[in-house]
């Protein structure tokens, strides 16, 4: 290495590249400390360094570019004469100072303070996120949307009890992680004293599956992300009361003289030219007592008029898909099911309960149905009221008294088959005993219809 006692700008403007790198020292203000060099590269380039003796070995740091005139990221001589003091000075202390370490272990410091202030920083924008975006509204939200894109014929209760019970309300824009276990006590009892005890036991146990989902999204791979960022940690809804003494199952069901009136009510007019309404309730007697939000989902598609069958799909419990519940069309279930079919047909509507181009819905047959009633404890036929969906219970007992097998009425109704022998085993279909159940079941009820009114 060339050396010198001081270099100057004419002298380092002078050095040209050599064969070799060579390096220019400067003894000015390193004294006691360690060296300012400038090495000159073959290609030409000039860099400062630092050089000092630290235990008897020789260590090196550079520093920056040469430059003759002041420019960002480059020194000039007498800007790494400056550097260079305030090295030796580091060097100098505490008796002889490792200056590479030290460098290394600020550098380290003022690393980990940046991600610190990042990492703040972010955790501030998280919660904005979270009182703003993550609220109690925006988790009832992404539970209506699971629901829906489950397939889940639920998504629209749920989200027409969370509509009307939670948004709006001062709970709905809290972060949703900071809902307490009170909160929703209150939430819940502000529904219970309007005298709506059924829609408050529903709105806790959806609010207690909203929270359950979002709970479990950490640790399910197939989860949305979206749901982990909710934050939730517990459930509020978990160490609420339940309100059991309105979630009771409904025991009504229908007398056989009850059933006849109502069959006699549906076909004082051709059913085949009755109002959907009254037709949905007809089939749902006809084949057996189906669930009726199954049946208005049916599609043109699913009538199969070469073996004039119907097939419903019943999403309910855990399923990943909706199971395909075929049913046999005799009678006037098939009669019904052809006039649905050529009225879609005429309104260019792929729903086999066409209104307008889209399917019936659940309230107008529910409404129907109130309608129904009314008329029938006018004239005496009945003596209390029912719904449309005790229907089902109705011929579930009818058939159960006129001798139909558990597991046949089971298959009929599409429940109770989510066992692993039914899932994974039992792969016949039934047809038969299902045809044979519908068939005694629907001439029980025309002699019912046809007995004399007592």
């Amino acid at each position: 290495m060339a050396t010198g006692s001081r270099l100057t700008a004419l002298a380092i403007d002078r050095a040209k590249p050599g064969a070799d790198d060579y390096y220019l020292s400067d003894n000015d203000g390193t004294r006691g400390g360690g060296r300012l060099v400038l090495r000159v590269s073959s290609t030409g380039s000039k860099l400062w360094y630092y050089r000092y003796s630290i235990d008897g070995a020789r260590k090196v740091i550079p520093l920056c570019p040469f430059t003759a005139k002041p420019m960002e990221g480059r020194y000039t001589l007498e800007q790494a004469r400056e550097r260079a003091r305030a090295l030796s000075a580091l060097h100098r202390a505490e008796g002889s100072r490792d200056v590479a370490a030290h460098l290394d272990a600020a550098e380290s410091a003022r690393q980990a303070e940046a991600r610190s202030r990042v990492q703040q920083a972010e955790s501030q924008r998280l919660e904005q996120m979270l009182a703003t975006d993550y609220t109690v509204s925006a988790l009832c939200d992404w539970y209506v949307k699971h629901l829906q894109q489950a397939g889940k014929v639920s998504a629209t209760d749920v989200r027409t009890i969370f509509s009307k019970n939670v948004k709006g309300t001062e709970w709905a824009v809290l972060p949703a992680r900071d809902l307490t276990s009170k909160q929703v006590a209150a939430l819940v009892r502000g529904v219970v004293d309007s005298g709506r005890g059924r829609t408050a036991a529903k709105l806790r146990a959806y609010l207690h599956a909203a929270y359950a989902l979002a709970l479990k999204a950490e640790l399910d791979a197939t989860a949305p992300e979206e749901l982990t960022r909710f934050g939730i940690e517990a459930n509020p809804v978990a160490n609420t009361a339940a309100l059991s003494a309105f979630s009771r199952a409904r025991e009504r069901a229908l007398s056989g003289a009850e059933l006849g009136a109502l069959w006699r009510y549906l076909t004082e007019k051709p059913l085949t030219d009755a109002p959907l309404a009254h037709c949905a309730i007809a089939l749902v007697i006809l084949l057996g007592g189906q669930r009726t939000t199954q049946l208005l989902r049916a599609k043109l598609q699913d009538f199969n008029p070469d073996s004039n069958t119907l097939v419903l799909h019943d999403p309910k419990g855990r399923r990943q898909q909706p199971r395909k519940h075929v049913l046999p069309l005799e009678g006037d279930a098939l009669a019904i099911v052809k006039a649905l079919v050529a009225r879609a047909a005429g309104k260019q509507s792929t729903a086999l309960f066409a209104h307008g181009k889209s399917a019936t819905v659940t309230k107008t047959v529910s409404d129907a149905g109130a309608e129904i009633v009314r008329a029938l404890l006018d004239a005496g036929d009945i003596t209390a009221a029912f719904q449309v969906r005790d229907l089902r219970r109705t011929a579930e007992t009818m058939m159960a008294a006129l001798g139909v097998g558990k597991d046949v009425r089971a298959q009929v109704q599409s429940h109770g088959l989510g066992g692993v022998q039914d899932r994974h085993y039992d792969r016949h279909d039934y047809m038969q005993e299902k045809r044979a159940a519908l068939a005694q079941f629907t001439a029980h009820v025309a002699s019912l219809a046809a007995a004399e009114p007592s």
